[in-house]
Formats: structure tokens, C-alpha cells, sequence
């Protein structure tokens, strides 16, 4: 975190890499609002957001429980969301007992990749 206020604070611009590992690091870390703030602020560094970023504000809200935001979040993604991205809100609806939108990550995923075992085990498990 120390790297990403240097970052913001000096003239070095910081990329799209550094703040994939930011985002990253907050999901993995439980920081929400630090994640919600370096997001922001990626996008005020005219950052065009890549699939990378949106899957880790997806797993970082997923991770803090905020799967009804994660799946909202899914949904204003300007592109077609990957199968990471589907199956990490699968995982989270399994976890928090959310049957609704399970369901609708779980077709987005089986679209996607309808030949992915894991997918089916996931499906499984589910309850």
C-alpha cells in the first residue's frame, strides 16, 4: 500500500498493472473501501478499467460479503464478463445461500463454458 500513495503522491504516473496488483491486494486483504477508493481513483487517472480490474472489484466485494453490489457491479461492466468473473459471483452466491442470483451466474457460466467440469462440481456443491 505504501507503493500505491508514492505512486499517487509523486509524478509517477501509476498503470493499469499497478493497480490490478492494488485491487488485488485489497480483495485479498478485506480493505472495501480502500478498493473502492483506488478504483475511483484509477478511473480519475483516465485508466480505461480492463476485465482484470473489474474481476478484482468483483472478488473484493465477493470476498466482504457484498454479493447483491458484486452482481450489480457485473452488471455495468461495458463488456462481456469472463467466465473468472462469473464463477468467482457462483462461489460467492454459494457461500452466502443467495439461490436467485446463483442461478443467473451459473448460466452466464455454463454459456461460457458449458464443457468446464468444474463448473458442474460447483453446481453441485451448491445449496
Amino acid at each position: 500500500m505504501i507503493l500505491i500513495f508514492f505512486l499517487l503522491f509523486s509524478e509517477v504516473k501509476p498503470s493499469n498493472v499497478t493497480f490490478v496488483g492494488v485491487l488485488a491486494a485489497c480483495a485479498h486483504s478485506g480493505l472495501v473501501s480502500k478498493g473502492r477508493r483506488y478504483w475511483s481513483s484509477m478511473i480519475e487517472s483516465e485508466i480505461e478499467p480492463s476485465i482484470e480490474h473489474y474481476g478484482c472489484m468483483v472478488d473484493l466485494l465477493c470476498r466482504a460479503c457484498l454479493v447483491d453490489e458484486a452482481y450489480n457491479f457485473v452488471r455495468t461492466i461495458p463488456f462481456s464478463p469472463n467466465p473468472v468473473i462469473w464463477r468467482t459471483l457462483l462461489i460467492a452466491c454459494q457461500k452466502n445461500k443467495m439461490l436467485h442470483t446463483g442461478e443467473i451466474a451459473a448460466e452466464q457460466l455454463l454459456a461460457l463454458e458449458p464443457s468446464n467440469t468444474e463448473n458442474y462440481i460447483l453446481l453441485l456443491n451448491f445449496v
